[in-house]
């Protein structure tokens, strides 16, 4: 599945330009994701997973999907 088709099927508008991208995962826990995947980095209790995003993005992320107001950049859309 496209990047753009999925976040369109979860009902989540972007104004940002998205490359063409194909999705072949998902996942919240940056050790799971493998190539293709999206990683949902989350605030939690203790934690924010915008701390693994990098790790994530080492383990092939197409993209990050995070929570937080701030503008993130990496080598991956951040949204």
């Amino acid at each position: 599945m496209l990047l753009r088709q999925l976040l369109q099927d979860i009902g989540f508008s972007t104004m940002i330009d998205l490359p063409e991208m194909s999705v072949s995962g998902l996942a919240c826990a940056s050790r799971q994701v493998k190539a293709g995947y999206v990683f949902f980095a989350v605030s939690g209790t203790h934690e924010n997973g915008l701390k693994y995003a990098e790790q994530a993005e080492k383990n092939g992320a197409v993209a990050v999907i995070h929570d937080s107001d701030h503008k993130l950049e990496g080598h991956v859309p951040y949204i």
